[in-house]
């Protein structure tokens, strides 16, 4: 089902899979179709390196590198799904993914969640819920979690707010590779943890 709606190839079609949020703002998946759509990339690019700091894996994107992370990556992969968040005249507000969709427990993962309207007070909090409702129905996931940086305090109160709660505390190893930073986790008990992820599981 993923790969039907992402490898759509036009932008009425994109809309026959629009997920509506409330009166005023829309869901829809990124699909093939925005691989050349110079709009959403450049936004994408702008968004990603913005906020890069929440990302476990950091570098300085481009038009062309994000162009190709649609393109060969995110597309192709029966695993995830991403999501624009439009408001009710197509401006783009922000996005919020899907990961582990294939998972054999039904067990989705929330990630790529960024809110760019900041005017819209409680967007996200709807946004959230809406996509679990969605993932529930169309994936038939039985539970949701999400993990985010120890240090973003701020992410941890919305989310629970939203019904998650902290599950587990998983340290994370800092590699630098030219100009990337990768924060993985690690899986031995005597390697030294230069900062830690909160996994956080719906209620």
């Amino acid at each position: 089902m993923i790969q039907q709606i992402k490898y759509t190839s036009h932008i009425l079609d994109v809309f026959k899979h629009a997920i509506p949020v409330d009166d005023d703002y829309t869901m829809i998946p990124l699909c093939k179709v925005h691989a050349s759509n110079a709009v959403v990339l450049e936004a994408l690019t702008s968004w990603r390196n913005e906020h890069v700091k929440v990302y476990p894996t950091q570098f300085t994107a481009t038009y062309a590198s994000t162009k190709n992370w649609v393109e060969n990556i995110l597309i192709p992969n029966n695993n995830r799904i991403l999501f624009l968040v439009l408001d009710r005249y197509g401006n783009l507000s922000g996005h919020i993914g899907l990961a582990n969709c294939m998972s054999l427990e039904k067990s989705l993962e929330i990630d790529n969640v960024l809110k760019i309207d900041k005017g819209a007070k409680g967007l996200f909090s709807q946004v959230i819920q809406t996509l679990m409702s969605w993932g529930t129905k169309e994936l038939a996931a039985k539970s949701f979690f999400l993990r985010v940086f120890q240090e973003n305090k701020n992410a941890i109160k919305f989310y629970q707010k939203n019904g998650f709660e902290i599950v587990q505390k998983i340290p994370l190893k800092k590699t630098i590779n030219g100009g990337m930073t990768l924060y993985e986790e690690i899986l031995d008990k005597e390697t030294k943890s230069d900062k830690y992820f909160i996994r956080m599981e719906s209620k």
